[in-house]
């Protein structure tokens, strides 16, 4: 990774450099003093508000999901008429229509951002163990381009700060379903998700040279992101709208 593609800003947010089309970032710890104590629809309210007050984006544009760990996939059109703490049970979305603001919360797990600046398109996917077993990265890929016109060779993605390859034990539950993506120290498992991802994104058409990944390991930087391993209650805020 470049060090320039991925700087903290003053108002707390990192941002990603993808495309001039495309204002992506990271709202992590740095910039979230959120009370997850609180209950959950009155956390993501906060949510975003503080994304509204950061990135100037109108509250009723900035769309969340109830992440459910699975593979469906959501088209954002417009903007709701009113503001709600999520809109749909799925784990991707996409969108045509500039000034919409698609979020990913994570503390772990990979948000994955995609862009096709040639047909004006723009995804996110939110994926953990069960996601990229699922492959939702991948499905959002061919979603973009079966459905909206899209073409590999033009997309570039970025993956955002997750959990990392020499952080993330896992059982042999988990394990089994990773071959080739596996690490052993010891007595002890380690998964790469990042490197399914980018395995992923390969297969389905980007060229390595499109793929962004920040490097960042949440776990190993908790003074700058929330870890759910670490034993973090809050979320990290990854968020991308179009221009």
């Amino acid at each position: 990774m470049k060090e320039d593609i991925f700087i903290q800003k003053e108002n707390s947010i990192w941002e990603v450099s993808m495309h001039p089309r495309v204002y992506a970032g990271v709202v992590g710890r740095d910039g979230n003093s959120i009370d997850y104590t609180a209950p959950s629809e009155e956390c993501r309210l906060a949510e975003i508000e503080l994304l509204s007050r950061l990135t100037g984006m109108q509250p009723s544009c900035i769309i969340m999901l109830q992440q459910v760990h699975g593979d469906d996939i959501v088209e954002i059109k417009n903007c709701p008429a009113h503001t709600k703490p999520w809109h749909f049970s799925a784990d991707a979305m996409v969108t045509s229509k500039p000034g919409i603001c698609l979020v990913i919360r994570t503390a772990d797990c990979v948000p994955v951002i995609i862009t096709d600046p040639v047909s004006g398109m723009l995804g996110v996917a939110h994926s953990g163990w069960r996601g990229c077993r699922l492959d939702i990265t991948g499905k959002l890929v061919d979603f973009m381009v079966a459905q909206k016109g899209c073409q590999p060779e033009n997309m570039v993605a970025a993956i955002l700060p997750a959990i990392g390859p020499h952080s993330y034990e896992v059982g042999q539950d988990v394990a089994r379903h990773f071959p080739g993506y596996i690490e052993k120290k010891d007595a002890s498992l380690f998964l790469n998700l990042w490197k399914t991802i980018e395995d992923s994104l390969n297969t389905h058409g980007l060229s390595p040279s499109s793929i962004i990944s920040t490097g960042r390991c949440t776990l190993k930087e908790s003074e700058h992101f929330f870890s759910y391993r670490g034993g973090d209650a809050g979320r990290n805020l990854n968020f991308a709208f179009l221009r």
